[in-house]
């Protein structure tokens, strides 16, 4: 036996032990919480909580490098899509990117906990956020540079530039001077110096002989090349020659892919990249000049400037100088994922203006009532197939059982992240995995009915089924296929983690099960196989009918579509809609879950979610502050007249602290007014700050040096539980807002703010450091005659209450253009699965058969979310008993849709298989054909749609908020699939004209010759 089967055992245990042993070491790390790196189970947010970043637009940038109309126009959407495409690009680890509406806009980042790698991570999105990824390509101004009679000016060049430098002071921002004029080179370009980035300035400084370098001060020309070290601000430079040309300027945008690998002389890791059309010809002008060297740029630092050895056209290589072992992989890796991702269309702060711990989205009851009902709903498809199929049905479960534990591995490996309705697709999948086991056992049934021989059915069985499991797993992987190469950056996640199911469940129920077969037939276990039966040889006459349900089918579709349509963004959650965020703070720590049933049991605001947020090392439990969301909006008229919703932040603010009261921490802010000099190009400076004591220096050890005036981003490091209720982003904000009900048109030009600290006595007697905002201010002369102390009234007013660090608007975390990428991205999804149906019956009605089919059925299931929701809105005592909710789309309901998609034509293909077979070289297609292949695939369909249905009821009814929308989707669209297939697949293929014979060609050109 050992020699007959032992590679098929190997094939089968060797991924068995591997993924096992990836799943133990996950778990073990998961235990011990100070276990760092390694393999770990990725939590979502909504059930382990993570860490939310809050970036701002650079201020200096948005302010004084935009046009009023280019700030008008500018789209924050695109700045978020652009970072997740750098963060997180696969949708794998669940990263939330949500831009909101300020001024400057900001966006907030919420990382899931990974524990051990949870401050890796975050310093990985910061470094990623930090780069703008602007990436050039320029020469190195050179002593060997020529003019265009050929004749060297680099040196003159040189001289020019070394008396332009002589007396230039260093600093933090600027950057060295050019001389104004200078000899011509050979091309029209500009001189411009670039700032070393940190990997070319330690290969400078790179001990040589056992000795460090000594850099000297100011301009130095080393090897051809122009250099100056500020060594004081420990600053280096390069001098360029940037073209004066913009057009010829070779840029990130001219790349058309880049990969990491080894390469150069020393065959380290390094960046590959090739390039478009337009940009080969760029960079083979630009390299022209053999043996000089080429600047590689990215964000205004110098990566690299290597010989040019030959021409390049093509594409390169960047190599990471100074860099070696794990720093180097990582800094190749970033590079590699900020040029794929493309520059951002804004510049961001480096520093966030907010860092903070969240708890789990999901309280622990509905973690609880989750995982239980995700454990039972699997547990009862194994019963139910050991139940009804026998020995059968327990090697399905077997394969069931090693089907889960690759994907898990799989999803450990690649750090993909569990969410609880991940976990629940996870489960709904396997029920369907069941369906090629079903397939093969039914045709097993069919053979044995016959009279076949179990060994003779075995294989038989197998063959037979294998070409209808083959179209229903290729259908759905080229599906997978289209929506990673045309989708958007979730869909492309979706796509590779549906392929991957596929895969594994292809080897799992056609080749795992097989083997066992085949050794429990081989050592004489196997005797017979016996199974129970819904169905003995049904004989329903379904085309008789086919009329009505067309009727029917046509009548609900176009009612589904219109229900979704008239519900509008009603039936969108905040995940498409955008939203208020309002952060709040109590005077006492309160679980989340009572601040939750406060906010919905009273319908204080509508689509609301709260998360607990934490400060220092907290990360669970009680927490005084949390994070309010909603979509409550209020009606106003645009200029046109027309009546729009928009989102109404004081209004939340009101309801909020209407239900919370006296339980909320309160701040009073202050402000001290005072007249400027006349030659200030303001006229008013008002400095606030608020309430709370001043930041002792004890605090600051170690952040701060003695005697050192600390920033506001120190204090804020060294009081991790202050809220600074002003900030100079709170404040600009309120000043615009008032000189805009002013009608005072361009604002900002009239106010500057900054964060500042001041010296303060605490309680003790100790020296502290109180942060204060400075506002100065001048007024137009339509608002000449305005007292002052009315913006500082209204500042103090607006600022003073309940602590809060934010109230604003967010926009959608899924953007419009993401929107129609997703839906063009399905259709060309559709339009595959009719290319391969079209391919493989020989027809184009089959493959728009099961289209139309599978369209119906979405339609239909969304059309469903929305009259559950009328009839919970109007029913409430039967809608609670049905456990219907007034139900909005969000992404969960997305991916129930997309997973119904693969469902339903899997049903169809099943059918249409079936028609092939029994139709046979027959050219005309009958409904007494149709009738016998639905018939004989009827238990087939049955019992698939029962162990789908199995999983999403349990999940429904024991699932809890969590998995909800996601089973009822589910729940509907198994029944709804299951008809569709039935009624409505075969009988279009009727209607399309496969059971009217061809019409006679006609012979014309023997008519006419006689």
């Amino acid at each position: 036996m050992l020699k007959k089967f032992f590679w098929p055992i190997v094939i089968c245990v060797v991924p068995l032990v591997v993924s096992a042993w990836i799943v133990v070491a996950a778990t073990l790390n998961m235990l011990d919480p100070q276990a760092e790196g390694g393999l770990r189970f990725n939590m979502g947010v909504d059930l382990a909580g993570g860490t939310i970043l809050i970036y701002e637009v650079d201020r200096d940038w948005w302010f004084n490098r935009l046009s009023d109309d280019q700030r008008a126009e500018f789209d924050s959407t695109r700045l978020a899509n652009a970072l997740k495409r750098r963060i997180d690009p696969a949708d794998l680890q669940q990263i939330t990117i949500r831009p909101i509406q300020t001024t400057p806009p900001r966006v907030e980042i919420i990382l899931p906990l990974r524990p051990g790698r949870q401050q890796a991570d975050i310093e990985r999105v910061k470094n990623a956020v930090g780069q703008v990824g602007k990436l050039e390509f320029r020469l190195v101004a050179d002593t060997r540079d020529r003019d265009v009679t050929g004749r060297e000016v680099g040196r003159q060049v040189f001289k020019a530039v070394q008396e332009a430098v002589r007396d230039w002071t260093p600093d933090e921002r600027s950057v060295p001077p050019v001389p104004a004029d200078y000899p011509a080179l050979p091309e029209p370009s500009l001189l411009e110096w670039v700032e070393l980035a940190d990997n070319v300035v330690r290969e400078l400084k790179k001990p040589r002989d056992g000795q460090t370098p000594q850099l000297p001060e100011g301009f130095v020309e080393s090897g051809n090349l122009a250099f100056y070290y500020a060594n004081q601000v420990n600053r280096y430079f390069l001098l360029t020659r940037k073209p004066a040309d913009e057009t010829q300027a070779v840029v990130g945008e001219d790349l058309a892919s880049v990969w990491k690998g080894p390469g150069g002389r020393t065959g380290q890791l390094v960046v590959h990249f090739s390039m478009k059309a337009a940009g080969a010809e760029k960079l083979f002008a630009l390299t022209e000049p053999v043996g000089h060297h080429m600047a590689i740029i990215l964000d205004s630092r110098v990566f690299s400037y290597p010989v040019l050895q030959a021409r390049l056209r093509d594409g390169g290589i960047i190599e990471m100088g100074g860099l070696s072992g794990k720093e180097l992989r990582d800094k190749v890796e970033e590079l590699v994922q900020v040029l794929q991702s493309g520059a951002l269309p804004a510049t961001l702060n480096r520093v966030p203006v907010s860092e903070m711990s969240m708890g789990p989205g999901l309280g622990q009851d509905t973690i609880r009532a989750g995982r239980n009902a995700v454990i039972i709903s699997f547990v009862t498809v194994v019963v139910f197939m050991i139940v009804y199929y026998r020995f059968a049905g327990l090697v399905a479960s077997v394969a069931l059982l090693a089907n889960l534990l690759l994907t898990v591995a799989f999803m450990v490996f690649f750090n993909a992240t569990f969410t609880l309705p991940g976990l629940a697709g996870l489960v709904l999948m396997l029920g369907m995995a069941v369906d090629a086991n079903v397939l093969i056992y039914e045709r097993l049934r069919e053979e044995r009915d016959r009279g076949a021989s179990l060994v003779l059915a075995l294989r038989n069985g197998y063959e037979r089924a294998l070409p209808t499991i083959l179209d229903t797993h290729l259908t759905s992987i080229f599906t997978a296929v289209v929506l990673y190469v045309v989708g958007n950056d979730q869909l492309k996640g979706f796509g590779v983690s549906l392929t991957v199911g596929l895969i594994i469940s292809l080897f799992t129920s056609l080749y795992m099960t097989r083997v066992m077969f085949d050794i429990w037939h081989y050592r004489g276990w196997l005797t017979k196989l016996s199974m129970l039966r819904f169905f003995h040889k049904p004989n329903i006459d379904f085309m008789r009918v086919r009329y009505y349900w067309f009727t029917a089918t046509v009548l609900l579709s176009l009612l589904g579509l219109a229900v979704f349509l008239i519900r509008g963004e009603k039936g969108l959650a905040i995940d498409f809609t955008g939203g208020t965020g309002y952060h709040i703070v109590f005077k006492e720590p309160k679980p989340i879950d009572e601040v939750r049933r406060r906010l919905t049991e009273r319908e204080v605001l509508p689509d609301v979610t709260v998360d607990a947020l934490y400060r220092g090392e907290q990360t669970a439990g009680n927490t005084r502050e949390f994070i309010i969301r909603t979509t409550l909006r209020r009606p106003v008229q645009d200029p046109s007249g027309r009546t729009v919703l928009i989102f109404d932040p004081e209004e939340v603010k009101r309801r909020v602290v209407q239900t919370f009261g006296e339980e909320l921490d309160y701040v009073q802010v202050r402000s001290e007014l005072k007249r400027l000099p006349l030659d200030n190009p303001f006229t008013w400076q008002v400095e606030l700050d608020d309430s709370d004591p001043p930041i002792a220096v004890d605090k600051l050890r170690g952040i701060v040096e003695e005697n050192q005036t600390p920033t506001l981003a120190q204090l804020r490091q060294a009081d991790v539980n202050r809220i600074f209720a002003v900030t100079s982003t709170r404040v600009g904000g309120l000043v615009s807002r008032w000189f805009a009900d002013h009608q005072v048109p361009k604002p900002d030009q009239y106010y500057a703010v900054e964060d500042s600290v001041r010296s303060e006595k605490t309680k003790d007697g100790q020296l502290g450091w109180r942060p204060v905002v400075v506002l100065r201010v001048r007024f137009p002369e339509s608002l000449a005659n305005t007292d002052p102390k009315e913006l500082v009234q209204f500042l103090e007013n607006s600022l003073s209450g309940p602590k809060s660090e934010r109230l604003e608007n967010f926009d959608s975390q899924v953007a419009r253009e993401v929107q129609l990428t997703a839906l063009q991205a399905i259709v060309l999804s559709w339009l595959a699965i009719i290319g391969y149906l079209w391919f493989r019956f020989g027809n184009w009605t089959f493959g728009v058969a099961a289209v139309l089919c599978l369209i119906h059925d979405v339609l239909f299931s969304a059309g469903l979310l929305g009259i559950a929701s009328y009839f919970a809105e109007f029913f409430p005592t039967v809608s609670g008993w049905l456990l219907l909710e007034q139900f909005k789309m969000d992404l969960s309901g997305v991916a129930a849709l997309l997973t119904l998609i693969g469902f339903s034509v899997n049903d169809t293909i099943v059918v249409f298989d079936r028609i092939k077979e029994v139709r046979g070289k027959s050219p005309l297609l009958t409904p007494e054909m149709i009738n016998e292949s639905v018939n004989q695939t009827l238990s087939r369909t049955i019992l698939t749609a029962f162990t789908a249905f199995l999983v999403v009821f349990v999940l429904y009814v024991l699932g809890g908020p969590g998995v909800h929308l996601f089973s009822f989707l589910m729940m509907a669209g198994v029944i709804i699939g299951t008809y569709s297939s039935i009624f409505v697949a075969s009988p279009l293929l009727l209607i399309f004209g496969e059971g009217r014979p061809a019409e006679p060609v006609r012979a014309t050109t023997a008519a006419r010759s006689s």
